[in-house]
Formats: C-alpha cells, structure tokens, sequence
C-alpha cells in the first residue's frame, strides 16, 4: 500500500486517535472507582455508580441506529460527541465539591452523559471502520491499534497513579483534579485526529435491513450472531458481579497504597499491549472463535484465585493471566462482529451488541452491590466472625462460577462463519506462543467470508 494514500493516513491517523482516547481512560475512567471511593462513597453507591450510567447510556444505541439515514457526516458527528465527552471532566471536578449533600447523584448524572457521548458514537464509527479496514487484515490492524492504545493507557495510568499516591490525601482530591484536567486534553487530542480521517461514501442503511430490538431477541437464540451476544452477556453480567468492587477490595481490605494499586492494574495493561496484536494474527488464521473460546476459559478461573491469597506478587501475577486472556477475548469479541454481519445491518447489529453487554455490566453490578448490601444487613453483627473482606471471597468466587457456567453452555453453540486453520488448542496455544516470542508479523489474506451466514 503506498504509505502516501489518503486512505493509509487514515489508518495512522485512527491509530493515534485511539492512542489519544487511551490516555483519557488511563487518566480518567480508570481512576472513577477510586475517586467515589475518596468521596465516600458506599459499597452499594459504588455498584450503582459502576452500573446505571453505562445501562442509561447504552439505550443511547438503540435510539441512534433508528436516526442513522438522518447522519449526513459520520466524521463531523463522532468528533462533536467526542469534544463533549472531554467537557464532561470539567463538571465531574467541580460539582461534586459544591453539591456535597448530591454527590452520588451528581456523579452518576454526569456519567450518563459522559458514556452517551461514547455509545452514541459507537455504532457510527463501526461502520466507519467497516468502509476503511480490509477484511482480510482486520484482525492484524485491530491487533496492531490495540496494542499501542494499550500502551498509551498504561503510560497514562502509571504516572497519573504517581500523581495521586504524591498529590492525593484523605482530606485533599487534587490528585484527582490534575489527571482529570489530563483526560480532558486528551479526548480533545483524540477528536483532532478524528477529524483528520477519512470519510468514504456513506451507504445509509436502508428499510428493508431494519429490525427492532424485540424482534433481534426472539430470534437471538436461533442464529449464530444471536447466540454469541447471548453469550457475551452471561460473560460479562459475571465479571461485572465482582468488578467494580476489586479497587475497594484492595484499598479497603488490602490496604494497598496508590502506587500498589497502580502496580496491579498496569500489570494487565502491559501485558494486554503484548499480546493484543498475537491474537490479531492467530484470530486471523484459527478463527475468532475459537480465540473467544480459550480465552474465555481462561477468565473463568482468574476471580477465583483472588480469594486463595492476598500477597502483593501473587495479585501481580494474576493480573499478567488477566491481561493475556482479556486481550485475546475483547479483540475477538469486537472483530467477530465485522464476521458475522453485513455492512448494511452492521450499526443496527454493534448497538444491539453494545446494549446487551452494557445491560450486563448494569446487571452484574448492580446484584454485586446488592449481595455487598443484604451481607451488611443481614451478617453485620457476624462481620467480626467472619475473614476480613469475606464479602468480597463471595463475589469473586461467584464471578468466577458464571464465568464459567457462560463458558459451558455456549461454547459447541458458536461457530466462525469464515473458513479457517483447523488444528488442536495445543497447536492453536502452540502457535500463540510463537507468534508472541518471535514477534511475527501478521498480513496473510484471510478467505472470503461466506455472505450466506450472515443472514
């Protein structure tokens, strides 16, 4: 490809759009736990806090596929959003130090707006992406784009955790200030490359390729597409049972400082940044399937190993596994959708998907913080009986017997619609295990997808 194409720049130029948002979820959302933590928070304020924005936003979605025909930019429309979701940090500073007494409520108000802008976006620019990307290179591009928005992540949550453990007391959230204002500048970065990219021809989806939400359910169990949302539901309704509630595992519990804190959630996104672009190419030849099998095997056991010990290095090691097995799966996840539907039902199919996962993620944490609430009510007096942080054994250890339980039930019910690579999982693990010691690149065309199951 010549590297001079308006179409390569574009490429490049939403690589580093990514690496620009990177650094705002670095900065910013990865640091939201922990700033309601410092705000007081509840457990269950928490749960909420961690759970409804996401639900409320999410219908965003379905309102938006049925206003695609009306978008007349993709571009202009997807940096408006993302120019608005950056403004958000100023309010998220500033509003809960004046309202006190609505903290919680403010907090959780300024957060639906906040992931409106991004789930508003998001099925329009998947279908942007779907106009730019080759299909039969999806996988290493995605790879390759992940990996270096994991990078950018992890830089910026490494020295934003330097700058809350020196900047952060009980009393003062000026550290929390100073990596907002970050996430800020870095959302406005990340729109200035947005609109540097190209837009190809907009093909409006037209009557005949839409269907309502109600009728994608009824039919969800009955086709490959259906089965597999079905299934990232139960996954993700089960991790986010114990989610939100590991930082305050760890900051209540543990006692862990900041810069502990940082230690271990950087561990998963360093190692996500390895292993992001390995998964790309064996996706590309075994399948995304087969990928979002293992390693979704693979995330059903990690909750559980949280319970057996609370020994810094231990946690530090889990979080390597987590971030392995959490690239694999989150790639795949994504890129089997470009698979598995056709351009013309593609926004309407991403919003669905989004919906699904982000309804999960409200119920999980949502039942995760109700257990924390009636173990209070209910054990408070037995507390002093029971191991310190026995409260969150329980989540992690059912977070993991979901998992699980997901895993089982639709593992033989998803199939890839593409030919691939046949061979074992020890010659598919073999193969990982190659690819990321010996750096190979990916770019070896993928066979034509099968338009007959799409449908």
């Amino acid at each position: 490809m010549n590297k001079n194409t308006s179409f390569y720049k574009s490429l490049k130029y939403s690589i580093y759009d990514g690496s620009a948002h990177a650094v705002m979820v670095g900065a910013g959302e990865s640091y939201l736990m922990a700033y309601v933590v410092a705000l007081g928070f509840s457990n269950f304020a928490i749960g909420l806090t961690a759970s409804i924005p996401l639900l409320i936003a999410a219908c965003s979605q379905l309102y938006i596929v049925n206003r695609a025909g009306d978008i007349t930019s993709r571009r202009f429309f997807i940096v408006r959003l993302a120019l608005l979701q950056g403004a958000m940090w100023i309010p998220l500073m500033v509003l809960p130090a004046l309202l006190p007494a609505y903290r919680v409520s403010v907090v959780v108000l300024l957060l639906i707006l906040y992931h409106s802008c991004i789930h508003l976006a998001t099925p329009v620019w998947n279908s942007w992406m779907a106009d730019l990307v080759d299909p039969a290179k999806r996988g290493d591009y995605f790879g390759t784009r992940n990996k270096y928005r994991a990078l950018s992540e992890v830089i910026a949550y490494l020295i934003c955790g330097f700058i809350l453990q020196f900047m952060s007391t009980d009393d003062s959230l000026d550290g929390f200030y100073i990596i907002f204002c970050v996430a800020f500048a870095a959302r406005g970065v990340s729109a200035l490359f947005l609109h540097k990219i190209e837009e190809p021809t907009y093909q409006r989806p037209q009557a005949e390729d839409q269907f309502t939400f109600l009728e994608f359910l009824k039919k969800a169990p009955h086709n490959n597409f259906g089965r597999f949302v079905l299934f990232n539901f139960c996954l993700i309704a089960g991790s986010f049972l114990a989610s939100p509630f590991f930082t305050a595992y760890m900051l209540k519990t543990l006692h862990f400082s900041y810069i502990e804190l940082v230690a271990i959630y950087a561990t998963c996104l360093v190692f996500q940044f390895f292993f992001y672009h390995s998964w790309g190419i064996i996706a590309d030849r075994y399948g995304n399937i087969r990928v979002l099998k293992v390693t979704a095997l693979g995330l059903s056991v990690i909750p559980v190993l949280w319970v057996l010990t609370r020994n810094f290095w231990c946690i530090i090691f889990f979080q390597f596994l987590a971030g392995v097995t959490w690239s694999g799966y989150l790639l795949t996840s994504s890129n089997f959708i470009y698979d598995a539907v056709s351009q013309k039902r593609l926004q309407r199919c991403v919003a669905y998907f989004n919906f699904m996962g982000n309804f999960a993620i409200f119920i999980g944490a949502l039942c995760g913080g109700a257990i924390t609430r009636i173990y209070d009510f209910f054990l408070g007096d037995l507390c002093h009986m029971m191991p310190q942080g026995f409260v969150y054994y329980l989540l992690f250890t059912l977070s993991s017997v979901l998992r699980l339980l997901a895993v089982v039930f639709f593992a033989e019910r998803l199939k890839d619609v593409r030919p691939v690579q046949q061979g074992s999982l020890f010659k598919l693990l073999g193969d990982f295990m190659t690819v990321s010691l010996t750096f190979e690149s990916g770019g070896r065309r993928r066979p034509q997808q099968q338009d007959d199951l799409k449908k």
